[in-house]
């Protein structure tokens, strides 16, 4: 893999995933006011973070990621998949509602936020 690909999926996986993931604002705007087009359902978002996330965390550096970085992101990922795990039925507005006052999701926000952090200045 080129390193431009790379930076392109880190990239994406930053802004298509991270930086949502840290914003509840955005979550309520797309969930609960049906602004769609700009993001997916949770199943969606789940699936599609793991695929960016997972080559990340089997090869950190290839993406030049520090100790720190990696764990970060080794954490928000299993606070999601046990999200995942234990969440999966996320489909009626309501469903959205519980999700965004959950404490777990809450969790999930503030490490992506923490990632967030790391990576946009």
């Amino acid at each position: 893999m080129n390193s431009r690909k790379i930076t392109n999926s880190f990239k994406v996986f930053i802004e298509g995933y991270i930086r949502p993931l840290s914003d509840k604002k955005f979550q309520e705007d797309v969930w609960i006011n049906g602004q769609w087009e700009k993001w997916a359902t949770f199943d969606e978002i789940f699936m599609n973070f793991c695929d960016y996330c997972e080559p990340i965390i089997d090869n950190p550096q290839k993406y030049n990621l520090d100790t720190t970085q990696i764990q970060a992101i080794k954490k928000l990922y299993q606070l999601f998949e046990a999200y995942d795990d234990n969440n999966s039925e996320v489909i009626s507005l309501e469903d959205y509602k519980r999700l965004l006052k959950d404490p777990k999701w809450r969790e999930i926000q503030a490490q992506a936020k923490k990632i967030k952090e790391m990576f946009v200045h």
